[in-house]
């Protein structure tokens, strides 16, 4: 896979609308996370499919939402 090629995917995965604004500390909905996390799984996936590549700096934003997602249902579920 070409450079450019590489980098018009990293470029797609960190502007698309889950890795926006959306990241912020401000997000407390637990099913917003999901949803987010959700749909960047959704497009690596697509990504190791179609072009076998996949930028890690989609799997540094899963992470990002995956520590997100965990103290905020930890703090969710100690409310009920």
């Amino acid at each position: 896979m070409r450079l450019k090629d590489e980098i018009k995917m990293e470029d797609e995965v960190l502007n698309a609308p889950s890795s926006s604004s959306a990241l912020s500390s401000t997000v407390k909905n637990v099913e917003e996370i999901r949803f987010y996390v959700r749909d960047l799984c959704f497009k690596i996936e697509e990504l190791e499919n179609v072009f076998e590549y996949v930028p890690a700096s989609s799997y540094d934003l899963l992470a990002k939402y995956n520590t997100l997602q965990n103290p905020t249902e930890k703090s969710f579920n100690t409310i009920l």
